[in-house]
């Protein structure tokens, strides 16, 4: 019931083309529609409804069915920025499970690049296997294990990269706790604990962040510990800063669209903080004007902007 509420229309007239492009029964198609006209989920009508039909001997079946056949129309219709990158391993693994080695190392090539211009480090690793894979079942040189070494040198920078990220996710969590618990008992204690958020090595210090997307939650954890202790002024300059990295790298920003979406949003209310009201009405046409990838990315947009 929820996950059909949450629809578009977009979604419901996908569901119903694919449906008609199926053969057999299509009575999982009479059970969304009832389901869709419910104001409140009521099991017991639905089945006062199709009393008779033979799926109702088996409901949880028939729901269980619509459920996952929803999610494939979704999965189906919807585009994604991790889609492209995805659907490349999925191919390479094809590829080798076909022992086409030669088509699989260059689509291997082809998907490290990707990978590495998005900082996606759980694909790259993923991708360094395979490459492993490959490598020994070609093993067409004298180079072999020289490749292998550079397999793993990749394999263990990109461990580092991910232990570096997770280090600041941990801070991340800790500034977002304190602001949760501030919210129903706040003292001076807990302005000082964001203080000293700030002044770990990690976030004072910009040599620690490893990577662009460390490099991010860095200043998102400098946001709000000085949001906490009302330092406007600090996170309109912070805020800028974020922007600006976000628009360096358009490969990543496409990944992390949400998250720029809420900072433009931010920069709209810290410039309106700090008095610089034309600049924050820019901001409102930024959210306006920005690209989107999915549904969600523009509801985000509009809910920001208004």
């Amino acid at each position: 019931f929820h996950l059909i509420k949450s629809m578009s229309k977009g979604d419901r007239r996908n569901f119903k083309l694919f449906a008609r492009l199926q053969d057999g029964d299509k009575n999982y198609v009479q059970l969304f529609d009832a389901i869709d006209k419910q104001e409140v989920y009521d099991e017991k009508k639905l089945l006062k409804q199709f009393e008779g039909e033979r799926f109702t001997k088996q409901f949880s079946v028939a729901k269980n069915y619509l459920y996952n056949y929803i999610l494939r129309t979704l999965d189906i219709f919807h585009t994604d920025p991790h889609e492209e990158l995805s659907s490349v391993i999925h191919k390479i693994e094809i590829l080798i499970g076909k022992n086409l080695f030669d088509q699989a190392q260059k689509l291997i090539r082809k998907a490290k690049h990707m990978a590495t211009r998005q900082e996606r480090f759980g694909e790259m690793l993923e991708l360094l296997q395979h490459e492993r894979t490959v490598l020994r079942s070609m093993q067409k040189t004298k180079q072999h294990f020289v490749f292998i070494q550079g397999i793993q040198e990749e394999e263990m920078k990109m461990l580092r990269y991910v232990a570096n990220l997770l280090d600041y996710v941990h801070l991340y969590d800790r500034i977002n706790q304190l602001v949760d618990l501030a919210t129903f008992s706040r003292g001076e204690e807990d302005d000082a604990a964001a203080r000293a958020i700030l002044e770990d090595p990690l976030v004072s210090s910009a040599d620690g962040a490893l990577t662009v997307r460390a490099k991010l939650l860095r200043l998102d954890i400098m946001t709000s510990c000085n949001r906490f202790v009302y330092d406007f002024e600090h996170c309109l300059a912070i805020s800028e800063a974020s922007v600006k990295l976000y628009e360096e790298y358009p490969d990543l920003l496409k990944e992390v669209n949400l998250s720029y979406i809420s900072t433009i949003s931010n920069l709209g209310i810290y410039y309106y903080r700090n008095g610089k009201i034309r600049e924050a009405e820019h901001a409102l046409d930024r959210l306006v004007e920005l690209k989107t990838y999915s549904d969600k990315e523009s509801v985000r947009a509009v809910e920001k902007y208004y």
